[in-house]
């Protein structure tokens, strides 16, 4: 993915590209609220799972915090884009993500 402070470019796990206007002054480079495509919720980019937030099961509202991705010597947050039910988590902490890799189902 680039952000460039306006437009979020990055690509489905089809390999489309994809290229979202960021409305929103609270989004930051650092901070990614990530796109669902189908069910589930992907990694924006190829990474290290560090921190695993979320529990199966669980509903969270939109914004909370799901995952920490290390990814470019930085870490970056993955939220939830709108209110979901987590149904069950693909990966564990310490974990390699592919970009596009799913993360969690969501319901």
């Amino acid at each position: 993915f680039f952000f460039d402070g306006k437009r979020l470019y990055t690509f489905d796990s089809l390999g489309n590209n994809i290229e979202i206007e960021v409305l929103s002054d609270e989004i930051k480079s650092k901070d990614i609220v990530d796109s669902i495509i189908g069910n589930s919720i992907n990694s924006p980019m190829p990474g290290t799972l560090i921190k695993v937030l979320c529990e199966a099961g669980k509903e969270y509202e939109k914004g909370a915090s799901l995952f920490i991705l290390e990814a470019m010597k930085m870490e970056h947050v993955i939220k939830a884009p709108r209110k979901l039910t987590i149904s069950s988590i693909n990966f564990s902490e310490s974990q390699f993500v592919e970009g596009g890799g799913a993360l969690a189902i969501v319901e």
